[in-house]
């Protein structure tokens, strides 16, 4: 038999973007606030095609992290930012849309999805991303000899708008949602960092993306 690691409750998030991966470790505190028990950044270096360099290198400083913070078992949630994951809004007549309808010219070997954000005006808008599937691969690859679990694959903004739904609470509405988004730069627009800080204990979000981007992946897992 070939056993394979226990499954257990804590996750980790891997944010990778176009110079470092990013580690964040967060866990549910007594009083229902949330603790950064650990985070690491590295640099990373990304190849013309996209793809991921030097993977040993990235697979032993993945394993050192997981073995440093006792996280043998953990769910893996990966995020991903570009220009690894490319992004588009798309304006919809209708709110019931399929991959054809949102892109018109779909790229061999990639991975779509697509997401209904909410009525915009008189049209509804869809948030589209796709990802090549080289670097899935590279990704499980990354992970096969690193004791935790792939739990998921996402993007920035998918972990973005779980923390945007985490902090308006019993107010989230999402007919407002997609007038919250900068539709340029496919961002949140407003500062979170006041409100996270009352919301995080244990290191401070010390202003960095990434974590606001973990920190969203982590409040969006049910």
């Amino acid at each position: 038999m070939w056993p394979l690691p226990k499954v257990h409750e804590q996750r980790l998030q891997i944010v990778l973007c176009a110079d470092r991966i990013t580690y964040a470790y967060f866990a549910h505190t007594h009083n229902k606030r949330i603790e950064l028990k650990a985070c690491s950044s590295k640099p990373l270096t990304i190849t013309k095609s996209g793809l991921l360099w030097d993977l040993p290198q990235l697979q032993q400083q993945t394993t050192d992290f997981v073995q440093t913070h006792a996280l043998a078992g953990a769910q893996v949630q990966v995020l991903l930012l570009r220009p690894l994951v490319h992004e588009a809004l798309v304006y919809m007549v209708n709110n019931v849309a399929s991959q054809d309808d949102l892109v018109a010219e779909p790229m061999a070997h990639h991975q779509y999805t697509h997401t209904l954000l909410g009525p915009y005006e008189d049209h509804y808008l869809f948030y589209v991303a796709r990802i090549a599937r080289a670097l899935l691969l590279q990704i499980e690859l990354l992970l096969l000899p690193v004791p935790v679990h792939l739990a998921s694959v996402s993007t920035g903004f998918s972990a973005h708008l779980e923390l945007y739904k985490y902090i308006k609470g019993s107010a989230y509405r999402s007919v407002e949602l997609a007038y919250a988004i900068d539709h340029t730069t496919i961002n949140f627009t407003g500062n979170l960092a006041d409100v996270l800080a009352a919301l995080v204990i244990g290191g401070a979000l010390r202003q960095h993306d990434d974590l606001y981007y973990a920190l969203g992946s982590f409040l969006g897992d049910k």
